[in-house]
């Protein structure tokens, strides 16, 4: 079943958009996306 996000699911969202980054862009070093990590999820917070 589909529902609406809820602030709860923020983390295993995020958690998603790292690991589909890290498959995505394997051509990118994982520690970029880890390092960066806390600044993309500060933005996804702020939308």
């Amino acid at each position: 079943m589909i529902r609406r996000f809820q602030k709860l699911d923020a983390k295993q969202v995020m958690q998603i958009w790292l690991s589909g980054n890290e498959d995505a862009h394997s051509f990118i070093a994982k520690d970029y996306w880890h390092s960066n990590f806390p600044w993309y999820r500060s933005s996804f917070y702020r939308q």
